[in-house]
Protein backbone atom coordinates (compact mmCIF):
# COMPACT_ATOMS: atom_id res chain seq x y z
CA UNK A 1 0.00 0.00 0.00
CA UNK A 2 1.37 3.37 -0.95
CA UNK A 3 2.51 5.36 2.05
CA UNK A 4 0.51 8.30 0.74
CA UNK A 5 -2.72 6.34 1.29
CA UNK A 6 -2.29 6.54 5.06
CA UNK A 7 -1.77 10.30 4.87
CA UNK A 8 -4.79 10.94 2.65
CA UNK A 9 -7.16 13.30 4.50
CA UNK A 10 -10.21 11.27 3.41
CA UNK A 11 -8.60 8.04 4.66
CA UNK A 12 -7.84 9.66 8.02
CA UNK A 13 -11.42 10.92 8.32
CA UNK A 14 -12.93 7.53 7.38
CA UNK A 15 -10.59 5.72 9.78
CA UNK A 16 -12.14 7.59 12.71
CA UNK A 17 -15.18 5.33 12.38
CA UNK A 18 -13.13 2.16 12.86
CA UNK A 19 -10.67 0.67 15.35
CA UNK A 20 -7.46 0.48 13.36
CA UNK A 21 -4.82 -2.13 14.21
CA UNK A 22 -1.49 -2.36 12.44
CA UNK A 23 0.40 -5.65 12.74
CA UNK A 24 4.12 -5.50 12.04
CA UNK A 25 6.55 -7.51 14.17
CA UNK A 26 9.81 -6.01 12.92
CA UNK A 27 11.49 -3.14 14.75
CA UNK A 28 14.70 -2.73 12.75
CA UNK A 29 13.34 0.50 11.27
CA UNK A 30 13.97 2.12 14.67
CA UNK A 31 12.31 4.96 16.54
CA UNK A 32 12.54 8.72 16.84
CA UNK A 33 12.12 10.92 19.90
CA UNK A 34 9.41 13.56 19.63
CA UNK A 35 7.60 15.94 21.98
CA UNK A 36 3.91 15.05 22.43
CA UNK A 37 2.25 17.70 24.55
CA UNK A 38 4.93 18.31 27.15
CA UNK A 39 6.38 14.82 27.22
CA UNK A 40 9.10 13.13 25.20
CA UNK A 41 8.01 9.95 23.46
CA UNK A 42 9.74 7.45 21.19
CA UNK A 43 7.60 6.90 18.11
CA UNK A 44 8.04 4.43 15.28
CA UNK A 45 9.94 5.54 12.18
CA UNK A 46 7.60 3.43 10.03
CA UNK A 47 4.26 4.33 11.65
CA UNK A 48 4.88 7.89 12.75
CA UNK A 49 2.15 8.39 15.37
CA UNK A 50 2.60 5.24 17.47
CA UNK A 51 5.49 3.56 19.31
CA UNK A 52 6.82 0.28 17.91
CA UNK A 53 5.17 -1.55 20.81
CA UNK A 54 1.80 -0.75 19.22
CA UNK A 55 2.43 -2.47 15.89
CA UNK A 56 4.31 -5.39 17.46
CA UNK A 57 1.44 -6.03 19.88
CA UNK A 58 -0.89 -5.96 16.87
CA UNK A 59 0.94 -9.02 15.60
CA UNK A 60 -0.79 -11.11 18.28
CA UNK A 61 -4.00 -10.85 16.22
CA UNK A 62 -2.45 -12.19 13.01
CA UNK A 63 -2.97 -15.84 13.94
CA UNK A 64 -6.72 -15.30 14.05
CA UNK A 65 -6.84 -14.45 10.35
CA UNK A 66 -3.77 -16.07 8.77
CA UNK A 67 -2.19 -19.51 8.79
CA UNK A 68 1.25 -20.00 7.26
CA UNK A 69 2.71 -17.44 4.88
CA UNK A 70 0.72 -14.55 3.45
CA UNK A 71 1.30 -11.55 1.22
CA UNK A 72 1.85 -8.12 2.67
CA UNK A 73 0.22 -5.75 2.84
CA UNK A 74 -3.10 -7.48 3.49
CA UNK A 75 -5.98 -5.47 4.91
CA UNK A 76 -8.57 -7.36 6.98
CA UNK A 77 -11.90 -5.89 8.02
CA UNK A 78 -13.69 -7.45 10.99
CA UNK A 79 -16.80 -6.71 13.04
CA UNK A 80 -16.62 -5.80 16.77
CA UNK A 81 -16.61 -9.50 17.73
CA UNK A 82 -13.54 -10.10 15.57
CA UNK A 83 -15.40 -12.01 12.84
CA UNK A 84 -13.87 -11.31 9.45
CA UNK A 85 -16.02 -9.28 7.07
CA UNK A 86 -13.66 -8.99 4.12
CA UNK A 87 -9.99 -8.71 3.16
CA UNK A 88 -7.88 -7.23 0.42
CA UNK A 89 -4.47 -8.51 -0.61
CA UNK A 90 -2.06 -5.91 -1.96
CA UNK A 91 -1.86 -2.15 -1.92
CA UNK A 92 -4.79 0.23 -2.04
CA UNK A 93 -4.99 3.83 -3.13
CA UNK A 94 -6.53 6.35 -0.76
CA UNK A 95 -9.84 6.29 -2.62
CA UNK A 96 -9.92 2.50 -2.73
CA UNK A 97 -9.16 2.24 0.98
CA UNK A 98 -11.97 4.66 1.88
CA UNK A 99 -14.36 2.64 -0.28
CA UNK A 100 -13.34 -0.61 1.44
CA UNK A 101 -13.74 1.01 4.88
CA UNK A 102 -17.24 2.24 4.08
CA UNK A 103 -18.26 -1.11 2.60
CA UNK A 104 -17.12 -2.92 5.74
CA UNK A 105 -18.77 -0.37 8.02
CA UNK A 106 -22.08 -0.80 6.19
CA UNK A 107 -22.03 -4.51 7.07
CA UNK A 108 -21.76 -3.83 10.81
CA UNK A 109 -25.08 -3.49 12.61
CA UNK A 110 -25.73 -0.80 15.17
CA UNK A 111 -24.93 2.85 15.62
CA UNK A 112 -21.60 4.23 14.42
CA UNK A 113 -19.92 6.93 16.48
CA UNK A 114 -16.74 8.63 15.18
CA UNK A 115 -13.69 8.39 17.43
CA UNK A 116 -13.52 12.13 18.34
CA UNK A 117 -17.17 12.05 19.47
CA UNK A 118 -16.62 8.84 21.44
CA UNK A 119 -13.52 10.29 23.12
CA UNK A 120 -15.39 13.46 24.07
CA UNK A 121 -18.35 11.43 25.32
CA UNK A 122 -16.10 9.26 27.47
CA UNK A 123 -14.36 12.31 28.95
CA UNK A 124 -17.66 14.08 29.74
CA UNK A 125 -19.14 10.91 31.23
CA UNK A 126 -16.09 10.46 33.45
CA UNK A 127 -16.21 14.13 34.50
CA UNK A 128 -19.90 13.82 35.34
CA UNK A 129 -19.44 10.66 37.39
CA UNK A 130 -16.48 12.05 39.33
CA UNK A 131 -18.35 15.28 40.06
CA UNK A 132 -21.44 13.36 41.17
CA UNK A 133 -19.40 11.16 43.52
CA UNK A 134 -17.78 14.27 45.03
CA UNK A 135 -21.16 15.91 45.53
CA UNK A 136 -20.33 18.63 43.01
CA UNK A 137 -23.82 18.69 41.56
CA UNK A 138 -23.44 21.76 39.36
CA UNK A 139 -20.37 20.31 37.61
CA UNK A 140 -22.10 16.95 37.16
CA UNK A 141 -25.18 18.57 35.61
CA UNK A 142 -23.01 20.65 33.27
CA UNK A 143 -21.00 17.60 32.14
CA UNK A 144 -24.05 15.42 31.46
CA UNK A 145 -25.89 18.28 29.75
CA UNK A 146 -22.96 18.69 27.34
CA UNK A 147 -22.93 14.91 26.87
CA UNK A 148 -26.63 14.92 25.95
CA UNK A 149 -25.89 17.34 23.09
CA UNK A 150 -23.41 15.04 21.36
CA UNK A 151 -24.24 12.98 18.32
CA UNK A 152 -25.37 9.42 18.93
CA UNK A 153 -28.55 7.84 20.27
CA UNK A 154 -26.79 5.68 22.85
CA UNK A 155 -24.73 8.62 24.11
CA UNK A 156 -27.85 10.77 24.45
CA UNK A 157 -29.76 8.00 26.21
CA UNK A 158 -26.97 7.49 28.76
CA UNK A 159 -26.72 11.24 29.38
CA UNK A 160 -30.48 11.63 29.79
CA UNK A 161 -30.56 8.71 32.25
CA UNK A 162 -27.81 10.35 34.32
CA UNK A 163 -29.63 13.71 34.24
CA UNK A 164 -32.87 12.03 35.30
CA UNK A 165 -31.13 10.55 38.37
CA UNK A 166 -29.71 13.96 39.24
CA UNK A 167 -33.15 15.53 38.86
CA UNK A 168 -34.59 12.86 41.17
CA UNK A 169 -31.90 13.68 43.72
CA UNK A 170 -32.84 17.33 43.36
CA UNK A 171 -36.48 16.46 44.05
CA UNK A 172 -35.45 14.76 47.30
CA UNK A 173 -33.47 17.81 48.30
CA UNK A 174 -36.38 20.05 47.34
CA UNK A 175 -38.74 18.10 49.59
CA UNK A 176 -36.26 18.44 52.46
CA UNK A 177 -35.90 22.17 51.82
CA UNK A 178 -39.66 22.73 51.86
CA UNK A 179 -39.84 20.90 55.20
CA UNK A 180 -37.41 23.38 56.78
CA UNK A 181 -39.02 25.28 59.66
CA UNK A 182 -36.63 28.21 59.37
CA UNK A 183 -37.54 30.57 56.55
CA UNK A 184 -33.92 31.64 56.13
CA UNK A 185 -32.70 28.02 55.88
CA UNK A 186 -35.51 27.20 53.47
CA UNK A 187 -34.55 30.11 51.22
CA UNK A 188 -30.91 29.16 51.37
CA UNK A 189 -31.64 25.55 50.36
CA UNK A 190 -34.05 26.55 47.59
CA UNK A 191 -31.56 29.06 46.19
CA UNK A 192 -28.83 26.39 46.14
CA UNK A 193 -31.06 23.83 44.41
CA UNK A 194 -32.17 26.39 41.84
CA UNK A 195 -28.54 27.19 41.04
CA UNK A 196 -26.88 23.76 41.24
CA UNK A 197 -29.50 21.78 39.29
CA UNK A 198 -30.01 24.28 36.44
CA UNK A 199 -31.29 23.57 33.73
CA UNK A 200 -33.08 20.49 35.15
CA UNK A 201 -36.83 20.69 35.89
CA UNK A 202 -36.23 20.65 39.65
CA UNK A 203 -34.27 23.88 39.31
CA UNK A 204 -37.32 25.71 37.97
CA UNK A 205 -39.46 24.21 40.72
CA UNK A 206 -37.03 25.40 43.39
CA UNK A 207 -36.99 28.89 41.85
CA UNK A 208 -40.80 29.02 41.87
CA UNK A 209 -40.91 27.92 45.51
CA UNK A 210 -38.25 30.46 46.41
CA UNK A 211 -40.24 33.27 44.83
CA UNK A 212 -43.32 32.28 46.83
CA UNK A 213 -41.58 32.17 50.22
CA UNK A 214 -42.47 35.18 52.37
Amino acid sequence: MAESSYKDAKVIEASRNLVNIVAHQETSHGTKEVIVGREKQKLCNEYHTVPCETHTSGWTFVGRYFQGTFQTPTTVFADPSGKEISRHVGGLSGGELVKKMNEALAKVAGEKVPLPVWQMAKALSNDGEIAREKGETKKAVEAYTKLSRLRGGTIKADAEAALKKLDEEGERQLAAALAEASVDEKKKALRRISDEFKPLPVSAKAKKELDSVK
